[in-house]
This record gives structure tokens, C-alpha cells and sequence, in this order.
């Protein structure tokens, strides 16, 4: 059985072939990329000492992604003769925003060396283009309601890619703001054993004249496009306006609460790339044309992807969505990832990933947990791990509204081998129709006393 590695990605991921890289990348990107994949080394994978090259292409393949879908705006680029954009502004600072964000995650964990982030965004981007050769990228994008009219609405093969470019590339952006709430609220419940000495309360706070954009950014990810009645067009053509999606608006409202890294990420995006500050919004009147509608529904589609992927009160019906796709290629990139016990020289658990089987209608997942060289630890542990794993997954996979249209199965199991050699196997499944099944060593257990007791 094969696992899940640098090479078995890129050996089996037709557009990540020499002559098949992809279309919305520049010559000089086709060449940096294609030199990177190659310094990939055959058992070893991608290493920490290449972090520098990295950020540069990390840069190169945003840059790219943002102007390629600029120049297939028809309302910019009417004549031949008009030149593409060479910048894509915004992205200069979100680089050193990058930076900085890797120089806080050397400090978190204490050690300078430590830069899990930035290799695992890489992956997780690659991951996804294998993915979606699975889907044969045949992706689901919510347009149905509108009548026939989706041919309006096209993405071509080419915006896909870069749309997932930049949603794989930028979904952990947020995660510092994340972990500094986390961090703050522990302090603040131990400085409660000194009477408060110390503590100031919630860990940071948004500026109140922050909170105009940051609801506007709310409000765009969390509406939909519909067709607009005759009377509200100014020409006899039908029209295409938006709509405010309340419950998504709720959801996601609660995760900037939590200060959720995905919501974040997606107010980084907006605050800093003009490409996201150009966008076309308004919830009172219908768009003028239907470009201006598809460019909405582009930008809107990339946030809401990186904003569901750490909110599991969205729940999914499709599996070849892209916001389910990056939830997906997050939770499998798991090799290459190193703990705080292996950087200190402790012996560590080994994850595995099988190959998983993916098509649209199963989705099979495994995990093989190899703990036999960790003396530390305990059957329970791996258990609890795997228990919250479904519990979340149980929580995308929920019955809800519609859910009757969710046609694919769901499994993830995991083989915990212990240092005795003792092995545990599990298996959560989520069938059409809400069918859910928990079994450990082939025992069914009772879903909501063994996940939810």
C-alpha cells in the first residue's frame, strides 16, 4: 500500500509534469516551480533548508495566479492592445506579512528552525491539484439556482487553478492572530491564581473603526448570487444580483469571534490585495453586467473556501467543492510535519497516510498511527485523538437542511500499533442519507456515547 509523500504527489499529478505545469503560471514561474519539484529528493521529500527558495515561489505563484485571473476580466482587458498588469498590487506586503508570520512561529515553538507552515502550505496546494484529477475537476460551484444562466458564470480550467492557488497558498495566513488569542486566554486563567494580577482581559481586540470592513468582508462571504426580477434590471436582459445568506453570515460571525485563523486569513487577503479591495458588492441593487457578477462569485468562492475550512458549523453536501477539497488536503498533509518531541530529539508518534481513495462518490480515508517508539504513549491518547477527529467530521457530515443530497460515502479509519506490538483499528463512516456507523476492532460502538459522553 502506498502512503501519501512529496514524490508519490508529484510522480502521480499530471499538471505537475514538465510540459503540463500549470496554464496560469508565467515561463519564469514554470521554470522556478519546475526546478523546486525537482530538488525534491526521492525518500526525503521537501526540506526545512529550502524555506528561502521557497518564498520566493511563494510570491512568484501568487503573483501569477492574481494577475492571471485579472487578465480574464473582460471588463479590464477589452482591447488586444492593453497591457497585463506586472504587479500584483499588495502582494509585496503580504510577502513580508509571510515572513513575519514564520518569524512568530520559529518564536512559538521556540526554536528557529521550526517553519512547519510554510512547507505545508506548499503541499497542501499540490495535494489539492491531485485532488482534483481525482474530480477530473469537475467542480461543483453553487450556480444551479440560476436558471440556465450559468453559462454566463464559466471558470475556465485555468482560473480554477489559480483560484486554488491562492486559497491553498494563503488559508493559514490568519494562524498567528489565532494562537495569540489562544496563548492570551490560558495566561489570563492561570494569572487568575495571583488574583488577576497581570491579565487584561480578552487576548487583543479589533479597533472599533476596523468593524465596517471586517462586516463587509462578512457580508461578501456570506451571500450568494440569484437572478434579479425585470423591474429591478436597467435593460430587458435578466440580471444577476446578490443575496445575504443568513446562516452562513451567523457561522461565520461566530468563528471571527473565536478568532478563527481561516476567517482571519480572509480579512488579511482583503485588507492588503487590491485585487480582494476591487471587489464588486452590493446587496440593495443587481450588478449591470454578468462579468461583474462572475467576478464577484470568483473572489467570493476563494474566501468562503479559506474561511469554511476551520468553521465546522458549515456543513458540506458535495465533495468536489473547493471549500471541502481544502478541508481535505489540510487534514491529509500530514507526512513531512514535524512535532515539538522530534525537534527536541524525544521520540515521536508516526502518522501515516494511505493513498486515500477518492472519487465522487467515496471519499476513504486511513491513517496508520505508529506510536511503538514512543514510551510516553498511551492507548487512550490515540483513541481520544481519532474520537475527535469524527466528532468533527461528524459535525461537516451532519444532518441538516438538504442533506439528503449528499450522495457520497465518508470513511476515515486509523491503525494504532503500539510498542508492544498491540494494534487497534477504527472506522468512522458517514453514508448517504446520514447512515453513521463508529466500529472499533470491528465492534460497533454507540455514536453518541463513545463521541459525545
Amino acid at each position: 500500500m502506498a502512503y501519501l509523500t512529496d514524490t508519490y504527489i508529484i510522480k502521480n499529478c499530471q499538471l505537475l509534469k514538465s510540459s503540463n505545469l500549470p496554464g496560469f503560471l508565467t515561463k519564469k514561474s514554470k521554470h522556478s516551480l519546475h526546478q523546486f519539484l525537482a530538488s525534491c529528493h526521492t525518500k526525503k521529500g521537501f526540506q526545512l533548508d529550502q524555506v528561502e527558495g521557497f518564498h520566493s515561489l511563494w510570491k512568484q505563484l501568487l503573483s501569477d495566479a492574481i494577475t492571471y485571473l485579472k487578465l480574464k476580466d473582460k471588463r479590464e482587458y477589452q482591447h488586444r492592445n492593453y497591457p497585463r498588469d506586472k504587479v500584483a498590487f499588495g502582494v509585496d506586503r503580504l510577502c513580508s506579512y509571510f515572513r513575519e508570520y514564520h518569524e512568530f512561529e520559529a518564536l512559538l515553538y521556540a526554536d528557529r528552525f521550526y517553519r512547519d507552515h510554510v512547507i505545508h502550505v506548499f503541499r497542501v496546494w499540490l495535494l489539492g491539484i491531485w485532488l482534483m484529477e481525482r474530480y477530473e475537476n469537475r467542480i461543483r460551484w453553487d450556480l444551479k439556482p440560476l436558471n440556465g444562466r450559468a453559462q454566463d458564470m464559466k471558470i475556465s480550467i485555468n482560473e480554477l487553478s489559480a483560484m486554488w492557488c491562492i486559497i491553498a497558498l494563503t488559508h493559514d495566513l490568519g494562524y498567528p492572530l489565532d494562537k495569540i488569542d489562544r496563548i492570551k486566554r490560558k495566561i489570563d486563567a492561570m494569572m487568575s491564581y495571583f488574583g488577576g494580577a497581570g491579565s487584561s482581559g480578552r487576548g487583543f481586540e479589533i479597533p472599533t473603526h476596523h468593524h465596517f470592513i471586517n462586516d463587509f468582508i462578512l457580508r461578501f462571504i456570506s451571500s450568494k448570487l440569484a437572478l434579479a426580477s425585470r423591474d429591478q434590471c436597467e435593460t430587458k436582459d435578466l440580471c444577476y444580483k446578490t443575496e445575504l445568506q443568513s446562516k452562513y453570515y451567523l457561522k461565520f460571525s461566530k468563528s471571527f469571534e473565536n478568532f478563527d485563523h481561516g476567517i482571519i486569513s480572509c480579512i488579511v487577503l482583503m485588507k492588503n490585495l487590491v485585487y480582494f479591495l476591487e471587489s464588486d458588492f452590493d446587496l440593495s441593487k443587481p450588478f449591470t453586467n454578468s462579468e461583474d457578477a462572475r467576478q464577484f462569485y470568483i473572489r467570493r468562492e476563494i474566501l468562503r473556501s479559506i474561511a469554511s475550512h476551520t468553521c465546522p458549523d458549515i456543513y458540506h453536501l458535495y465533495p468536489n467543492t473547493l471549500s471541502f477539497i481544502l478541508i481535505v488536503a489540510d487534514e491529509l498533509q500530514q507526512w513531512g510535519r514535524p512535532t515539538l518531541a522530534e525537534l527536541k530529539g524525544l521520540p515521536r508518534v508516526e502518522t501515516r497516510v494511505k493513498v486515500p481513495t477518492i472519487s465522487l462518490d467515496s471519499i476513504k480515508v486511513e491513517l496508520e498511527l505508529d506510536v511503538r517508539k514512543d514510551h510516553s504513549a498511551h492507548k487512550e491518547d490515540h483513541e481520544e485523538l481519532f474520537f475527535e477527529m469524527s466528532r468533527t467530521w461528524h459535525k461537516r457530515l451532519r444532518s441538516a437542511l438538504d442533506a439528503g443530497k449528499r450522495s457520497f460515502d465518508f470513511l476515515l479509519s486509523a491503525r494504532v500499533v503500539l510498542k508492544g506490538g498491540e494494534v487497534t483499528t477504527y472506522r468512522f463512516e458517514n453514508e448517504p442519507l446520514n447512515m453513521v456507523k463508529l466500529t472499533k476492532d470491528g465492534k460497533k460502538q454507540v455514536l453518541t456515547q463513545t463521541l459525545y459522553q
